[in-house]
């Protein structure tokens, strides 16, 4: 069996893992992350995320913490 080591996050409120590499991170700012959002993204399988479960993705601790570090590297 082969073991697929790419990162995910996986939500309850998600139909499968969504692929990290393929965020698209917005509004990114180190000291005022307040207005950072996801805005794009797919799932594991390749379908791309509706406006909801971006919104979803977004307001979830996991996408929070691909945000705020997002928004450190790129300070």
């Amino acid at each position: 069996m082969k073991y697929d080591n790419t990162p995910t996050i996986t939500l309850t409120a998600l139909p499968q893992p969504v692929l990290v590499s393929s965020m698209v991170m917005e509004n990114l700012d180190a000291f005022d992350n307040s207005d950072a959002f996801i805005s794009s993204a797919t799932f594991k399988d390749g379908t791309p995320l509706d406006n909801n479960q971006l919104d979803t993705l977004t307001d979830s601790d996991a996408g929070g913490m691909h945000l705020h570090s997002a928004a450190c590297k790129n300070a």
